[in-house]
């Protein structure tokens, strides 16, 4: 279309799997630590966090809207007295307004819990996550 500018992708960069590629520094940024909370950049543990509050609106509308349509094909709650763990991945982007969009790429189910990294932070945040799933069990 006449005005529009062109835009080129470079063949070498791509979406990649944090843990597919953990064995290439290359392709391989390392864990990035992420707050929906945050507004503005922050530091822990003398790691960036980076800053995801303008993105929470999208994602909540998306998770809420795959609930309500998923909700009658789900295998836990009161049927089996169980639950759904899914992780989900997301592609952050602006829309031509410039307004914070969430695009929902997968959900996995249930989720890998392995870190790529070893880093203390993301081995202590899988470990709560293990945790707290397990506090829920009833045996």
């Amino acid at each position: 279309k006449e005005g529009t500018p062109t835009v080129f992708f470079d063949d070498c960069v791509h979406i990649t799997n944090c843990c597919a590629n953990s064995h290439d520094n290359e392709k391989f940024a390392g864990e990035i630590l992420a707050d929906f909370s945050n507004k503005e950049f922050a530091t822990r543990d003398g790691q960036s966090v980076v800053p995801l509050a303008d993105f929470f609106p999208s994602v909540k509308a998306t998770v809420s809207a795959l609930t309500q349509k998923a909700f009658p094909f789900m295998e836990g709650g009161q049927r089996n007295h169980g639950f759904e763990y899914c992780g989900m991945d997301f592609m952050l982007s602006y829309s031509e307004e410039g307004l914070p969009l969430a695009y929902l790429l997968e959900i996995n189910a249930p989720p890998s819990q392995d870190t790529a990294t070893g880093l203390p932070h993301a081995e202590n945040l899988h470990n709560s996550v293990l945790r707290d799933w397990m506090d829920f069990w009833v045996i």
